[in-house]
């Protein structure tokens, strides 16, 4: 089984595991919690935004935040996710977040890529006319 499969797999197990590690080592303070505010709305707002405009499976979203980046809703996730690791006041949450996100998001997202490729056949000559289908 390849990594990617695997990846794709404990997404959102992970997640689960990273909560309690999150909750053992997290040290906020009032100041953390309000500057986590930064990511952590943006991020919500961003995912609640491009969730409206996904048609999964059916058609290649180029409208609403996916003009602009490929990946809105993993985007949203991300400052969600480190606008948590400032709440946390920890650099060991920053640096696991950092870490899962390159082990587990970066080979989904490559799957993904590819699972579009070979379902539209027009991918490729969008990816070079919309600025948020870059080729990889």
């Amino acid at each position: 089984m390849s990594w990617t499969r695997i990846a794709r797999r404990i997404r959102v197990p992970m997640g689960f595991v990273f909560a309690l590690f999150f909750l053992l080592t997290a040290h906020p303070t009032e100041h953390s919690l309000l500057w986590s505010l930064l990511g952590t709305v943006p991020g919500v707002a961003l995912r609640a935004y491009a969730s409206g405009y996904v048609t999964k499976n059916t058609e290649l979203t180029m409208t609403g935040p996916y003009a602009y980046t490929r990946n809105p809703l993993y985007l949203g996730s991300m400052l969600i996710a480190f606008g948590f690791a400032v709440a946390a006041h920890s650099w060991w949450v920053a640096l696991a977040l950092a870490v899962l996100f390159t082990l587990i998001y970066l080979p989904t997202i490559r799957s993904e890529e590819e699972f579009l490729r070979g379902r539209f056949d027009n991918y490729e000559s969008i990816a070079g006319v919309y600025p948020g289908y870059f080729r990889g």
